[in-house]
């Protein structure tokens, strides 16, 4: 069981290392959870060890990610043990850390994997249970947890999500804004293409007589080929020109995300590149 699962808001707790002052109290985000959490999300060990069942000094240790280790400049960390302040009437608590996971996203990719801790917490029910299903009859699988749930709680009624449908909640806004780019940039395909089409074959037609005297004069293929695309090379030069705004617009949502890959000017190069060469063939099959 677990108070979060990754794609949620996790508690953001006061903490401090041991040896630090009060005045270097910070915040972690901290989720609380028992055993087995690691292997119900696939989270990798890098040093230590999760919760064990055999150890009953778990109850109060304290497993972090990566990001922390490295924000709080933690070179042994299975040395080291945060603090959670108290009060006047309860101690400060000491949390050794006995293991280390490698980052794993936990929010939305618009950021950067951020500092967490995973503390101990059995028998916590106001989170969830976690569950890791194998492939088969997931139908089934369902109704088998659900028919065990209602043995133990008759009554809160039993709710459950995917956790893929919940991370993909998260870019409901970028999935929609793709869809309505993929429709609106396929009917502007087909229009260039048939704009393109109609004006070859308009050139074509206006110039069928220059052509066939210039021919009967000695031109070459190559020279008819330039009369008859020189305007619609023009045209896409000024395409061209057009879409240096779309690049950096694109370049500038996609820094809207902490992880994203880098859209190279070259993509555009080679779409114009793609074009220039149908033109010259439609040219060519027309000489």
């Amino acid at each position: 069981n677990s108070t979060h699962v990754p794609s949620q808001h996790y508690y953001q707790n006061a903490h401090w290392l041991e040896g630090w002052g009060r005045s270097d109290i910070f915040t972690l985000a901290t989720c609380y959870t028992s055993y087995n959490y690691d292997e119900a999300l696939d989270l990798e060990i890098l040093e230590g060890r999760f919760f064990s069942r055999g150890m009953s000094t778990d109850s109060n240790a304290i497993v972090i990610n990566e990001a922390t280790a490295k924000a709080f400049n933690i070179d042994d960390p299975l040395n080291t043990r945060f603090l959670e302040p108290g009060s006047e009437e309860d101690p400060d608590e000491f949390y050794p850390i006995i293991g280390v996971v490698k980052n794993f996203h936990f929010e939305s990719m618009h950021e950067e994997i951020n500092p967490v801790a995973i503390r101990f917490m059995p028998g916590n029910f106001e989170g969830m249970l976690v569950i890791k299903l194998g492939d088969g009859n997931m139908p089934a699988t369902v109704d088998f947890v659900k028919q065990t749930w209602d043995d133990f709680d008759v009554e809160h009624p039993f709710e459950y999500s995917w956790m893929d449908d919940t991370f993909d909640s998260l870019f409901e806004t970028e999935k929609r804004t793709g869809k309505i780019l993929l429709i609106f940039s396929l009917l502007s395909m087909l229009i260039s293409c048939l704009g393109l089409l109609g004006l070859i074959s308009y050139t074509t037609n206006q110039r069928t007589k220059e052509i066939g005297i210039r021919k009967t004069m000695g031109a070459s293929v190559s020279l008819v080929m330039f009369i008859l695309s020189k305007e619609t090379v023009k045209l896409l030069g000024i395409s061209a020109l057009m879409c240096i705004p779309a690049y950096f617009g694109v370049r500038a949502w996609l820094q809207n995300f902490a992880y994203h890959i880098d859209f190279n000017v070259l993509v555009y190069a080679f779409v114009l590149l793609v074009v220039t060469l149908v033109v010259l063939i439609i040219a060519l099959l027309t000489v």
